[in-house]
């Protein structure tokens, strides 16, 4: 699925030059990552925003906003906001502060950056490997992100 650029640049000057952030392929849209952390994304032509699992019930009730759920399994704390969510500047801005506040507060992951991988992959601990193969990595493959 093709991803909305208009969106992501809105998105992009949002953000500006944070420190920590990387921008990412995922759920076949854009996801932008705070040290290793989703805070926001894109899907579509809607924004994906990462919020604190206990505040899903009253973010389902502003505009725009439904619950994440492209797989049949839906996932409290991620939402999908469009409509009315993204055509007012100020609805679109308190979005994407969200997400990022959010993901700010996460402790930050180890990242992985293997010269098989052409994308980088969030890893919690040395001792999986990248995307779980349960290799031993070389010290010099890994940094803490931010």
């Amino acid at each position: 699925m093709a991803f909305d650029e208009q969106l992501a640049n809105s998105v992009r000057k949002q953000l500006g030059r944070k420190a920590g952030l990387v921008e990412k392929k995922m759920f076949g849209g854009l996801a932008f990552v705070i040290n290793g952390n989703m805070s926001v994304g894109i899907h579509g032509n809607e924004l994906i925003v990462r919020i604190a699992s206990e505040s899903t019930d009253a973010a389902l009730k502003e505009p725009g906003a439904r619950i994440f759920d492209i797989a049949g399994r839906p996932m409290k704390g991620w939402l999908l906001v469009g409509g009315a969510g993204l055509t007012d500047p100020a609805s679109f801005t308190k979005w994407v502060r969200r997400g990022v506040d959010y993901a700010s507060t996460l402790p930050k992951k180890m990242m992985w950056y293997g010269p098989s991988s052409q994308t980088m992959r969030g890893l919690t601990t040395r001792s999986t490997g990248p995307a779980g193969t349960g290799l031993l990595l070389d010290d010099r493959q890994w940094r803490r992100a931010g």
